[in-house]
């Protein structure tokens, strides 16, 4: 991953349960060289840890079951959606003019 100063600040968050899997995973984070990584220790609310979601999976399969994970359903994970654009502008090489907008639900 190609990570850029315009990016910045820049986190990346890893979670599993597997030593080594969770030990490659902060070696591969470390080598884009984030401003931190988040080592999430998963929530500890029943309904969560109750579904056994399964965290040494391929990226696609992790994407796919993460659809499902939330305590409240698919229109739980739909909030959780963040959107931003942002359309940036050079003068001659001098300056730069960047104008963004983000929106993220009221519920998330």
């Amino acid at each position: 991953m190609t990570l850029f100063d315009f990016d910045r600040p820049v986190a990346i968050q890893i979670f599993g349960h597997n030593i080594d899997s969770m030990v490659e995973a902060a070696k591969v984070a470390e080598e884009s060289k984030p401003d931190f990584i988040d080592i999430n220790f998963g929530c500890p609310m029943k309904k969560v840890i109750a579904k056994g979601k399964d965290p040494d999976v391929s990226v696609i399969q992790g994407i796919i079951q993460s659809f499902n994970d939330a305590p409240d359903g698919f229109s739980e994970e739909i909030d959780e959606i963040n959107l931003s654009a942002y359309a940036e502008y050079w003068y001659n090489k001098l300056f730069s003019i960047r104008m963004g907008y983000f929106y993220e639900s009221k519920r998330a």
